[in-house]
């Protein structure tokens, strides 16, 4: 069964990064990700694509204790900050990165 990949940028299944992910995802790298279809648990080991509106952002993500409808996003060059669940449009973990030359 072909596993199919939720795309963007100039590839299908790509996207072009410059983001706060560095020196883990560096600018210019491209990743391949995959739609993520339930939020009840994220690994906060893994990253992720966030869309919000406009906005896509690739952040790791912790689902915050007390509220089961915040997650908590944190790169490694900004600071930890919440997100409502109900704000995000879609959530992709990233499967694969090919850095770039």
């Amino acid at each position: 069964m072909e596993k199919s990949f939720e795309g963007f940028a100039t590839a299908k299944g790509s996207y072009y990064v410059t983001c706060s992910m560095e020196p883990v995802i560096k600018s210019g790298d491209v990743v391949i990700v995959d739609e993520v279809h339930t939020l009840d648990y994220v690994d906060p080991d893994k990253v992720f694509l966030i869309r919000r509106g406009k906005d896509e952002m690739l952040k790791h993500l912790e689902n915050d204790p007390d509220d089961k409808s915040v997650l908590w996003c944190s790169s490694p060059q900004t600071s930890s900050f919440k997100i409502k669940k109900s704000d995000i449009d879609s959530i992709s973990k990233v499967l694969f990165v090919m850095k770039a030359v």
